[in-house]
């Protein structure tokens, strides 16, 4: 490509181009706005690696983005605005800990119904945590659950979970489960809905 005229380059190289011409001489500070939006897959990773070489002690990346997922990936601190306030910063870790309970339960039901749905949360709620909530109604057989790290004074354990969820899973008419920590993206939904600053 290096001899095509930058107009013919495709999406994913035109945004390599522009982040190869922002750090011709070197500077201390790159801005970068959205640089992935638009990309496939594939190349949104390939320009992750390349934003990755780019930090060094002596350069500060700024980056701008709406995918939760791009932040979570590049970045060190994260600052979330919404609405033109400032709703919270801090370490990716940090806002995981501060702004959500901790774990994300993903339940797959053999087949869907607000009876199962209703079952499965009366079941963690009485075998795995009393303080489990449902993230809304399941969508085609599927019910996410928000799991506290800590229930009470003693902490949740994974392998509870695994071992009550397995035990059950034939009454329950569950298929299969996972287990997944937080996301920035339940970190945005939950500072937007918050008055903290």
């Amino acid at each position: 490509a290096f001899k095509v005229k930058a107009g013919a380059l495709s999406g994913g190289m035109r945004r390599r181009l522009s982040i190869g011409m922002a750090v011709v001489g070197n500077p201390p500070i790159l801005m970068l706005d959205e640089p992935s939006t638009g990309l496939d897959p594939e190349n949104r990773h390939l320009l992750w690696d390349i934003i990755r070489g780019l930090r060094t002690p002596h350069r500060v990346v700024l980056l701008t983005t709406h995918l939760m997922e791009e932040a979570d990936a590049l970045c060190s601190r994260v600052v979330i605005m919404a609405r033109g306030l400032l709703k919270c910063s801090g370490t990716p870790t940090h806002l995981k800990n501060s702004f959500t309970t901790g774990l994300k339960l993903s339940v797959n039901m053999v087949t869907s119904g607000t009876e199962l749905s209703d079952g499965v949360m009366a079941f963690v709620r009485s075998q795995i945590s009393p303080n489990a909530s449902q993230d809304g109604p399941a969508v085609n057989g599927r019910l996410s659950i928000s799991l506290p790290t800590v229930s009470g004074d003693k902490p949740l354990r994974v392998s509870s979970v695994f071992r009550e969820l397995e035990a059950a899973k034939q009454v329950l008419s569950i298929q299969g489960w996972a287990i997944n920590t937080a996301s920035l993206e339940d970190v945005f939904v939950a500072a937007v809905q918050t008055d903290r600053v």
